[in-house]
């Protein structure tokens, strides 16, 4: 893979100095090299080359070339160069503000690597190291630039994000015959083990800034924009179609019209029928959200994630410091009748003795402040095992000379390993266990005997933001799976609390892992509360509910729940975890609270309605006016509309849609995960157009007499506004008047009315556009057919949306 990169073209300028660089030559090489950074943001020139050269653009040019070929007359040729400038410039500045807002949210990520300057080690961010730079790196971390290895011990780094491959590689500090072993590069992961080495290439200079120099990161594609570039592929594909036939039956017409007229009206008709703002709109749209959740403390590191949030229809969740204040208070000691001061002395000797504190102690010393340790001295210190579940101190009582062993532990390990499983204490702990409580057990021996001093109670409470999360939860229908490894009576205490509990088995991990497939389905889909859980344990239960189609986010704690964060639908993790699992995360916590998580999920589905609300107002308001002309077309010895009418109609309607972007979403249209682009909603379009086409057809037959002009002004006036009012009722699921409505949104549609205005009665303007002078009675007809358009609209919409309130 980097057969083509050379040794001793890395190295020929770096001086390898394992006392590291000094400041002053630091700050001259960041000079040299600029910041250790690789930007992803594409230059001005690039986001006007991208909107002159899409699709919709093209055909504007194409349509300005065909009218100057074929026309006497430049004047609708300039006209429709003006439409294909002001859609550059639309697009290019939206496209630009979403880029400022993307290249912002990199302030939120700032990684700190230890690098040895003037001597001493030191953390500094990451984009001031430099080559040169002498560092060292660990289990969890991500590689902060090209880096040569000068020692390693037991080194795995998963290089997947440059070669796709998912096998962990090995490194060493020794040179071998590939070039890859004792190197690392920009991006890549630790996954086990420690390294120290040399900085050699920084930022875009380093392999993976050449490779992003050659093309843009490759995001995430979702699948909600995948169905989406499908389904714009699809109407564009039937626009062209539509074009043909538009200038294949203009032939078989008594009177068919010139090539000229046909051509440019069926370009102008495919250009009307493309949804060109859907790219932009998804950006900005979750832009717009991604600073919003930033705001309430998540940050996003995948923006298309917020799409995926749509959808999500659980959250797996751990317990701990998510949904409990991870402040552990002291509920009770039963201390058989030893003297309270003396077992709580003992419980806290270690903390005395070696100024380690755990949050027992801290609970107890909240309670009992004033407890001295006088006379011990630690001879030594046994940290906690995971494989006794004990810790233990020795000390020298300087009174007696006594040497004490002071034992804390798991009450069942101490009792049945020191007390030979002691019924009494044992029902002590089953009952305090049965409570949800967490429970310690204290004893001190001798060279003489064992002494049980006592059993300590602790609750970790429930954070009053919990309880908002599980209301908020219910209300958007999301389904909660606590995952925990810790005791399944604790779990269930907490789902109890929370009313996310059933009545039913909680589930332990090592049922998880010998149940078949078919029994870990059921299983999985029934059971909210999982407890004693390994990291890979999570990693079944998350690809299980994969496998049932269910769209999951999970909430990763560390480095071993990296494979969950990956399988998951969305991946969160808190700011506090390692840096691999956060490159991993699709969202980072600056705070353990599952509230925020379903905030998140709340802002993704508006995201996702507010994108809608753009796709049916154009495949709804467009596809039937354009298909009513297209009609009317076929039996009209002349054009229905002309095609800068079509365009500046277009243009007219499709002004304020991009304030959808932060438009107001309503809690219950979003109150199940939303179901993207299905049949049914092909359906609604398909009403929806109807009603549109029809109102424009019956408006040509109420003037069919008229002139050809005053027919054109007619449909152009009762078509635009037509499109201006249903975005007020697209917007929303329910009656119009019964939702909030943006200022931003409201002052769009305002100077696109105003515009209307404008060019159809300003004389100097309305002559270019050809329209003529409507009577009273001709304007009266016009807003009667508006308000019938608009109100059998309301009535179509929610009725369908009774019958499929899911449907997006």
């Amino acid at each position: 893979m980097f057969s083509a990169i050379k040794k001793d073209d890395l190295l020929k300028e770096i001086e390898i100095k394992k006392d590291g660089l000094t400041s002053k030559e630091a700050e001259e090489k960041l000079k040299i090299y600029g910041e250790n950074f690789i930007s992803f943001r594409r230059s001005i020139l690039d986001i006007v080359k991208n909107n002159i050269l899409n699709f919709f653009n093209l055909l504007l040019i194409f349509a300005t070339l065909i009218s100057l070929l074929l026309g006497e007359s430049i004047t609708e040729s300039i006209i429709i160069f003006c439409f294909f400038v002001v859609s550059v410039i639309i697009a290019s500045y939206e496209d630009y503000r979403s880029e400022n807002l993307l290249s912002a949210l990199n302030k939120y990520f700032k990684n700190e690597v230890w690098v040895k300057r003037d001597g001493e080690w030191q953390k500094i961010d990451q984009k001031n190291i430099v080559p040169g730079d002498y560092i060292k790196l660990k289990i969890g971390d991500v590689v902060p630039a090209d880096v040569l290895i000068l020692k390693a011990e037991d080194v795995l780094v998963d290089e997947s994000i440059l070669t796709g491959e998912s096998q962990l590689v090995s490194k060493t500090e020794k040179e071998t015959n590939s070039f890859n072993d004792n190197f690392l590069w920009y991006g890549t992961l630790i996954i086990k083990g420690e390294i120290e080495g040399i900085v050699v290439r920084t930022g875009k200079n380093s392999y993976w800034g050449s490779l992003i120099e050659k093309a843009l990161k490759e995001r995430k594609e979702t699948l909600y924009a995948k169905i989406l570039n499908e389904f714009a592929k699809k109407v564009t594909y039937f626009a062209i179609l539509l074009a043909f036939l538009v200038i294949f039956f203009n032939f078989f017409k008594p009177e068919p019209l010139n090539f000229k007229e046909i051509a440019l009206f069926s370009l102008t008709m495919t250009v009307a029928l493309v949804p060109e703002f859907l790219s932009t709109m998804t950006v900005l749209t979750l832009s717009l959200i991604s600073f919003k959740l930033i705001k309430k403390g998540l940050v996003i590191r995948r923006i298309s994630a917020l799409e995926d949030l749509g959808v999500v229809d659980i959250i797996c969740t751990d317990k701990t410091g998510t949904l409990t204040t991870n402040i552990l208070k002291l509920k009770e000691i039963i201390s058989y009748d030893n003297d309270l001061k003396e077992v709580v002395k003992f419980f806290l000797m270690d903390y005395y003795l070696t100024k380690d504190e755990t949050p027992y102690e801290r609970a107890i010393l909240e309670k009992f402040p004033q407890i001295e340790i006088d006379n011990y001295t630690l001879i030594e210190d046994v940290p906690f095992s995971p494989q006794t579940k004990i810790e233990k101190i020795i000390v020298r009582d300087q009174n007696s000379g006594k040497i004490l062993e002071i034992i804390k532990g798991a009450p069942e390990e101490i009792i049945n390993n020191f007390f030979n499983g002691d019924e009494k204490y044992l029902e002590d702990f089953r009952k305090a266990d049965a409570e949800g409580y967490r429970t310690l057990a204290l004893a001190v021996k001798d060279d003489k005997e064992c002494k049980f001093l006592g059993l300590f109670k602790f609750e970790d409470p429930l954070k009053e933001s919990s309880f908002e999360a599980v209301d908020l939860a219910k209300k958007l229908n999301l389904e909660i799976k606590i995952l925990t490894g810790d005791s399944p009576f604790v779990a269930k205490k907490v789902a109890q609390e929370l009313k996310i509990y059933k009545g039913e088995k909680i589930i332990l991990g090592e049922e998880i892992r010998k149940l078949d497939e078919n029994k870990l389905k059921e299983i999985v889909l029934n059971h909210n509360v999982f407890a004693r859980l390994l990291p890979e344990d999570k990693l079944i239960i998350i690809e299980t509910l994969k496998k049932l189609n269910k769209k999951v986010a999970f909430l990763g704690e560390g480095i071993n729940d990296i494979l969950a964060l990956k399988s998951s639908y969305i991946g969160f993790v808190v700011d506090t975890s390692a840096e691999a699992s956060k490159e991993v995360a699709d969202i980072v916590l600056t705070k353990k609270d599952l509230k925020l998580i379903i905030e998140a999920v709340y802002e993704g589905r508006k995201a996702l309605e507010n994108i809608s609300k753009y796709l049916k107002h154009t495949m709804s308001d467009n596809f039937g006016n354009i298909t009513a002309i297209v009609c009317l077309n076929l039996f009209l010895t002349f054009l229905p509309l002309t095609p800068i009418q079509i365009l500046l109609t277009n243009f007219l309607t499709d002004l304020p849609l991009i304030a959808f972007a932060n438009d107001y979403v309503d809690l219950k249209e979003i109150k199940k995960p939303l179901k993207i682009l299905s049949f049914h909603l092909i359906v609604l379009l398909f009403i929806l157009g109807l009603i549109s086409g029809s109102i424009n057809v019956i408006g040509y037959l109420l003037v069919k007499d008229k002139p050809i002009e005053v027919i054109r002004t007619f449909i152009f006036l009762l078509t635009t506004l037509t499109g201006l009012i249903v975005s007020f009722s697209i917007r929303t699921k329910d009656w119009f008047f019964k939702t909030k409505i943006s200022k931003f949104f409201f002052l769009a549609s305002l100077i696109s009315l105003l515009l209307t205005l404008i060019f159809v009665f300003l004389p100097q303007i309305k002559k270019a556009f050809h329209f003529s002078n409507l009577s009273v009675n001709e304007l009266k007809l016009i807003l009667f057919l508006v308000l019938i358009f608009f109100v059998l609209n309301e009535v179509a919409k929610k009725l369908f949306y009774k019958k499929f309130p899911e449907v997006i």
